[in-house]
């Protein structure tokens, strides 16, 4: 079987703080944690990370959010599915 996982989006929205279904914009704390978490995830075994844009913890994220976390993707060869 081959398998690549990837770190979901909403997942990394709300670790330890709580974006649950609130369209708020991350801190700059809070996009750090988060990409912080990205990197971690990647280093561990995540090929990337993935959103569902269509389901609200994902829906509310800008699209420099995503950007910042490509940015984290990318540096480790990773993917944004």
């Amino acid at each position: 079987m081959n398998v690549a996982t990837l770190a979901g989006h909403g997942n990394l929205r709300i670790w330890r703080w709580s974006l649950w279904y609130s369209d708020a914009k991350p801190t700059a704390g809070q996009m750090l944690e988060m990409k912080e978490l990205l990197e971690q995830s990647m280093k561990e075994g995540a090929f990337g990370f993935s959103t569902g844009l269509v389901y609200t913890r994902s829906g509310y994220a800008s699209v420099e959010e995503l950007i910042e976390l490509a940015k984290v993707a990318s540096k480790l060869y990773g993917i944004h599915a």
